[in-house]
């Protein structure tokens, strides 16, 4: 009996050591490592975001004559020196129009940001001496969550950025996040759409999720030895308690035994 108390817990740490799960492959942690020729996605497709409906967007038009241009710009309201409100911009609205000044109204749904400056730029040339028009999102952003190091919201001025560069501006996957199965949430003409995207095949290049679009969530899912590891962390930790336990009642006993004999 007092030789089963004190090989006990040499028992539970050889258990816990058998417990013990392997890592991931390297495979499966790498980047782009499967793929056909390179010339199937070497070619650089440009990408150019499309205003919505429900998009803000900044108009800013300048020129030889600032002050025929002024009117054309909205201004910030200053009081006492004070900045007290700064430009809203221009909400696209349900009908994919911006009430524009002296234009009117303008459909912009469906446009990309140069198409808009090419619009502008030829209805202003009869008012401004050579335009100069700039466009800008204001409300452009997308949605990072799950296993990467710095989830978040990214706001996007310049309305352009791709799967890649989202993950890397939030630092990266973990090393328990799936490459391998990216979910992409994109809300498109009033429905909602759900892709799958691998990072470690080069076919990701010519996936129509590659280059994000407004308001897309990216989700990283944990993989599933994430959870066994969170299970096994509690019970070795458990596992000491109880070794330390056992530890101590053994002595205890042993003690007895020895006094009593």
């Amino acid at each position: 009996m007092s030789h089963f108390l004190k090989t006990l817990p040499c028992f539970l740490v050889t258990l816990y050591l058998f417990s013990c799960k392997p890592g991931r492959t390297l495979e499966s942690v790498t980047y782009l490592n499967k793929g056909g020729d390179s010339s199937s996605y070497s070619k650089v497709i440009a990408f150019e975001p499309i205003i919505q409906k429900g998009d803000k967007i900044s108009i800013t038009v300048t020129g030889l004559e600032p002050t025929s241009a002024a009117q054309f710009n909205q201004t910030p309201v200053i009081v006492a020196g004070t900045v007290v409100s700064t430009p809203g911009g221009y909400i696209v609205e349900p009908n994919g129009t911006i009430n524009f000044p002296q234009l009117g109204r303008l459909k912009v749904e469906g446009l990309n940001r140069g198409q808009v400056v090419n619009m502008l730029t030829d209805s202003l040339v009869k008012y401004v001496m050579n335009p100069i028009v700039t466009v800008q999102f204001m409300n452009f952003k997308i949605t990072v969550l799950g296993e990467v190091n710095n989830p978040g919201t990214i706001p996007l001025p310049e309305g352009k950025i791709n799967l890649i560069e989202a993950i890397g501006l939030s630092g990266d996957i973990t090393m328990f996040g799936k490459r391998n199965n990216i979910l992409i949430v994109r809300e498109k003409d009033g429905q909602r759409k759900l892709g799958r995207v691998d990072l470690t095949s080069t076919n990701v290049f010519s996936s129509p999720y590659y280059n994000l679009q407004q308001n897309d969530v990216v989700y990283v899912e944990m993989i599933e030895a994430k959870l066994k590891n969170v299970d096994q962390a509690q019970t070795r930790s458990n596992l000491g308690i109880i070794t330390s336990v056992v530890g101590i009642a053994t002595s205890v006993i042993v003690l007895i035994i020895s006094l009593t004999n």
